[in-house]
């Protein structure tokens, strides 16, 4: 039997439950047969498996617009926002263009 939790024993788990639901057994029969895994387990492996990524969410690659000069860009991932070509200016600190000359620092008068 494959060592618990890896990708291997989820996808059995997740196949001999659904087998076992299919036979017309109840929920708790269903767990028993799989290791007594609880239902809720059973469904996030089940999406895990679906999604083919243990890791969280995929990353998108997908046009989005830059923080800093408004151009849309290919991003790689979701938390991509600011485009290469401001990324490789001189004065790059991860602020959009001008924010320093209209922010204010403590109490306005």
């Amino acid at each position: 039997m494959p060592a618990k939790f890896t990708d291997q024993y989820r996808r059995q788990v997740v196949t001999r439950y659904d087998q076992a639901r299919r036979d017309g057994a109840s929920v708790v029969e269903a767990t028993a047969r799989c290791g007594g895994h609880s239902p809720g387990i059973i469904a996030q492996w089940r999406s895990m498996l679906a999604d083919d990524s243990c890791d969280g969410p995929r990353h998108e690659s997908k046009r989005r617009q830059c923080l800093r000069c408004r151009r849309d860009f290919k991003s790689a991932w979701a938390g991509e926002r600011i485009c290469p070509c401001c990324k490789a200016g001189e004065h790059y600190d991860g602020l959009p263009a001008g924010w320093g000359a209209t922010a204010t620092v403590g109490v306005a008068d």
